[in-house]
């Protein structure tokens, strides 16, 4: 059995770690702003997930989800706010 490490903010978070709220919660930025995949500044508000793909690691808003296809094509790099 393998185990995923990544790091996130100098902290390593394991696959079982992977829940939207981790990287909510560990975004450290107190006026409530996310950077998304495609490097803009958004409102926490408007994330719907957050994608560990180290190459666009970042939060997503409904128009990069539907943009990139994460739900249809079940990503399992996308981790859903719930």
């Amino acid at each position: 059995m393998s185990t995923v490490t990544i790091t996130f903010n100098d902290n390593y978070l394991h696959l079982s770690d992977m829940r939207y709220s981790v990287f909510d919660l560990s975004s450290s930025n107190a006026n409530h702003t996310r950077r998304c995949i495609d490097g803009k500044i958004t409102g926490s508000g408007k994330c719907v997930g957050y994608c560990t793909f180290y190459e666009h690691e970042g939060f997503l808003t409904r128009q990069l989800r539907q943009e990139h296809d994460c739900l249809k094509k079940g990503c399992r790099y996308y981790v859903n706010r719930k």
